[in-house]
C-alpha cells in the first residue's frame, strides 16, 4: 500500500530507527517535523514546519491507519485519488 511506502521514505528521511525505531504513523511525522532537534529544523520556518506536519500527520491518520490495520476497497476513483496525494507527498519525502 502506499502509507506503507510513504511511511517508509518519512522513516529514512528523518533516520527515526536511530531516534526511536518503534515510533510509527503520525510519532514518525512529529519526530521529523518537530520545530527544535529534527532533520528539518533550521531548513524550514517554524510555520512551514507546523503545515507540513499537519499534512503529513492527516494523512497518517486518515489513510495509514485504517488501511493499515483491516481490508478496505475504495471505489476506484478514491483509491485512484489517494494514490496520487500519497505519490505527491512522495516527491516531497
Amino acid at each position: 500500500m502506499a502509507t506503507v511506502v510513504l511511511e517508509e521514505r518519512l522513516r529514512k528521511l528523518g533516520k527515526i530507527d536511530t531516534i526511536d525505531a518503534n515510533a510509527t504513523g503520525a510519532n514518525i511525522v512529529n519526530l521529523i517535523f518537530a520545530p527544535k532537534k529534527s532533520i528539518l529544523s533550521g531548513k524550514l520556518k517554524a510555520n512551514e514546519l507546523q503545515a507540513y506536519r499537519d499534512l503529513y500527520s492527516g494523512v497518517m491518520s486518515v489513510f495509514r491507519n485504517p488501511y493499515g490495520h483491516r481490508i478496505i476497497d475504495p471505489d476506484p476513483e478514491v483509491g485512484g485519488a489517494i494514490l496520487v496525494f500519497i505519490d505527491l507527498l512522495l516527491k516531497n519525502a
